[in-house]
């Protein structure tokens, strides 16, 4: 049987760190982070790639440019464009290299020019493709395995701009009853930068129940990261005010945001649910309604969006697709949706209503209906008429009352020509 190899992923933020030990069997990229000053033709520290595993690996490196994500992580691309824009950058040295099993190799890099002229601050990986080499009756094949990088924050001559403010401060519910606060910062300097930001709660009464710093990790220019705290502090039910107060370079600025809480570092959470969902049991071809009853049995507001899919038999492609968008559901609030499908052919369909917050389900529902045959003109007439009787009764009482009326007037004219026998 073939054997897979497991390597140990480093995904690692643009902060300079140590390495990690590799875990048995897998590849250990050291260092994993690389912070240092650096001119045209400067030799970085050698990175050093060390195989564990049992097999053979085949590994390709290339420097590419990086950004960064709100939560702090690099983002890059391995497209040509951005290869050569970052052999323009970088020269990395071995392009390609093959390892035994417990063998390491180093891979030179040298600085080139910063992508515009008077750059101060490039930013870069090292991203090293493992693939491990087996072997088949028709010879060695390569399989690709994963992907690692060193992170590279270059520093070149030039006068360093230290530029940034707050943009954002959020709370969400973290794990045994603590607050997670994001302090969203953005660096509109030159150079990467460390922010230094403090987070005050005030009850609704204005007194502090919380004042602590905010952890600080580089944040690159010309993005915005997350940075992230949690308080523990059990803060009892009630209005409460948030203010984070940043200093990026000589600049100040500050985000606040209000909350509630209902129960001790409890925040309003929705949960969202779906009551029923109707079988619906409409005749071939004709348009039919589905029902749609939501509840929110959560504790805060939600205003959630969804799809209502009508897919044939065990297919997976969606015959139709109607997107759902109710109004806000308050706490314990309950709401219903009434859906127009168009008409189908006769067969078995599966009709399912999803709502979610991005790869987050919040509630999903499935019924399986069949539709019938198309009724005959007769049948419909018949339909029309049991489904009409009231109105029917009606119309032939008026028909009646009119027929005994015009009787009885015909009966006194006849009695006025008759002449009485003396």
């Amino acid at each position: 049987m073939r054997r897979t190899l497991l390597i140990a992923a480093c995904t690692m933020t643009l902060t300079t760190v140590a390495a990690s030990p590799a875990a048995a069997g897998g590849l250990l990229v050291s260092p994993t982070g690389i912070d240092v000053k650096v001119r045209p033709g400067t030799t970085l520290p050698p990175i050093t790639v060390r195989n564990d595993s049992g097999r053979d690996v085949v590994i390709d490196v290339a420097a590419v440019p990086a950004r960064q994500e709100l939560s702090g992580l690099p983002t890059f691309d391995l497209s040509a464009p951005s290869v050569l824009q970052g052999r323009a950058m970088l020269h990395a040295s071995p392009q390609r290299l093959r390892l035994a099993a417990g063998k390491s190799a180093r891979v030179r890099v040298i600085a080139g020019r910063p992508p515009k002229r008077g750059q101060v601050g490039v930013y870069a990986v090292v991203a090293f493709t493992a693939r491990q080499v087996t072997k088949s009756k028709a010879g060695a094949v390569v399989a690709p395995t994963i992907r690692l990088t060193s992170n590279l924050l270059l520093r070149y001559p030039g006068k360093a701009r230290l530029d940034g403010r707050a943009t954002a401060l959020r709370v969400e519910q973290g794990a045994k009853r603590t607050l997670r606060f994001f302090a969203r910062i953005r660096n509109d300097g030159n150079l990467h930068l460390k922010p230094l930001a403090r987070l005050t709660v005030t009850s609704a009464a204005g007194r502090r129940v919380v004042r602590r710093a905010v952890h600080s990790e580089n944040v690159l220019p010309g993005f915005e990261r997350e940075l992230l705290l949690d308080i523990t502090k059990r803060l009892p039910a009630g209005n409460y005010r948030a203010r984070v107060d940043a200093r990026v370079g000589s600049r100040q600025s500050s985000r606040k945001i209000d909350f509630t809480l209902v129960g001790p570092n409890e925040l309003p959470t929705p949960k969202l649910e779906i009551v029923s969902l109707q079988n619906p049991q409409p005749d071939a071809d004709e348009d039919f309604d589905v029902a749609l009853a939501l509840r929110n049995t959560g504790t805060g507001p939600i205003t959630p969006q969804g799809t209502l899919t009508l897919t044939h038999g065990g297919r997976k492609d969606a015959l139709v697709a109607k997107p759902l968008r109710p109004s806000e559901l308050a706490a314990a609030s309950k709401q219903q949706l009434v859906i127009e499908l168009p008409g189908v052919s006769p067969g078995r369909y599966t009709l399912t209503a999803r709502f979610a917050d991005g790869p987050l389900v919040l509630a999903e529902r499935t019924v399986v209906f069949d539709t019938g045959t198309r009724p005959s003109l007769l049948d419909r007439i018949l339909d029309w008429l049991a489904g009409n009787i009231p109105l029917l009764l009606i119309g032939f009482a008026a028909l009646l009352l009119v027929v005994v009326s015009g009787m009885l007037a015909y009966i006194r004219k006849l009695r006025r020509k008759v002449v009485p026998v003396s």
